[in-house]
């Protein structure tokens, strides 16, 4: 893979007149670092999240990767891996980010179950510092959180949840994010950050635990130091485990976000949808081999088992009464069911599942 050219802007296509929302830029072999600077306080919008955040996270990591697996090789010189870290933070001394533009996030489907706590911002196999060189709030509060160290300006910056304040609930899986971070062996802490939408000092954050520096000089000396982690705790990546791990420790945040996403999915989907998929299973296994569950069991794309008799039903199944395993995958109105082996295989290795096991209660033969 050729590395891509820096620096980097996005979204990667502007519109006439439309300025970039961010640049990534790769100031040493081992360090990428990812600046901010959309309108005056760097809201998490839709566009911000599906245009800026998810494809920078995927450029670092998909870099990073290539020049891990070179190095273990034997092609750079260096066989134990490759360091790196990733640091991100905003423009000027006011904000890191104000956190969610409210309309715009309840008026896209999906936004708050999914694209605002993306799983590649909790994962990433490289270490990443949030350099906090100014408000921080809500969603961006949350994007702090999910990365791996924090460093704040000493000037006047707060980090706040204040959904308390105008009324927004926290889903499930941005509130089980918070207990990992903040509040897990903190009750007391925990009910200051959510319940009272506490507005906390860079004082009070380092006094927590929730950053691990506080620095002066404004925004250039708190990146300074953010990169200096990030190099310092970069040569913990070489062994490639450093994401792995993370995906343990946050494992029940992206099962909540699953989940919130498989219902969110649920609602949009309709019952034409299910008649759709029960025609195809129908066609294919000649005879009606199962209950369907209620539409609302069915998501997008989903695993699914299913009996079959005298192995008629794909090749998947085999002998009076087999249980076969096959999918369902949807896109644009049209189910398509796959049941042979090597179908089946391309489905798991394109990642289309987002629940599993639809066909759960086959009839008796």
């Amino acid at each position: 893979m050729s590395s891509p050219s820096y620096p980097i802007t996005f979204p990667r296509t502007l519109a006439a007149g439309e300025n970039a929302m961010a640049t990534l830029t790769h100031p040493s072999p081992a360090i990428w670092v990812l600046r901010l600077h959309s309108g005056p306080d760097n809201r998490l919008t839709n566009k911000m999240c599906l245009g800026v955040l998810i494809p920078a996270f995927d450029i670092v990591e998909s870099e990073w990767r290539s020049i891990w697996r070179a190095a273990k090789l034997g092609k750079t010189g260096v066989k134990d891996g490759a360091e790196g870290g990733f640091v991100i933070t905003g423009t000027g001394d006011k904000f890191f980010s104000n956190g969610l533009d409210y309309q715009d996030a309840i008026s896209q489907p999906g936004f708050m179950t999914g694209r605002c706590a993306e799983p590649s911002y909790l994962e990433t196999f490289v270490p990443t510092v949030a350099a906090l060189n100014g408000h921080t709030f809500a969603g961006g509060y949350l994007l702090a959180l999910a990365c791996d160290y924090r460093v704040m300006t000493s000037g006047k910056a707060w980090a706040c949840f204040n959904e308390i304040h105008f009324g927004a609930p926290l889903p499930p899986a941005f509130a089980t994010l918070i207990r990992v971070k903040v509040g897990h062996s903190h009750p007391a802490l925990m009910r200051k950050t959510v319940l009272e939408g506490h507005r906390f000092t860079p004082k009070e954050l380092l006094e927590a635990g929730i950053v691990d520096a506080v620095v002066d000089g404004g925004n250039e000396k708190v990146l300074e130091r953010a990169i200096a982690i990030a190099t310092a705790m970069g040569g913990n990546a070489r062994g490639g485990a450093w994401g792995l791990i993370k995906v343990g420790i946050t494992a029940f945040v992206k099962f909540l976000l699953h989940e919130a996403l498989n219902f969110d999915n649920r609602k949009r989907f309709t019952a034409r949808h299910c008649k759709c998929a029960v025609t195809i299973r129908d066609k294919l296994c000649l005879r009606r081999t199962t209950t369907l569950p209620k539409p609302i069991s069915l998501g997008y794309n989903y695993i699914v088992s299913y009996q079959a008799k005298n192995g008629d039903c794909g090749t998947s199944t085999s002998g009076s009464g087999a249980v076969g395993l096959a999918c369902i995958t949807i896109a644009e109105g049209h189910a398509v069911f796959h049941d042979s082996p090597s179908e089946i295989e391309q489905c798991f290795d394109a990642a289309f599942f987002s629940s599993a096991i639809l066909f759960s209660q086959p009839q008796p033969a």
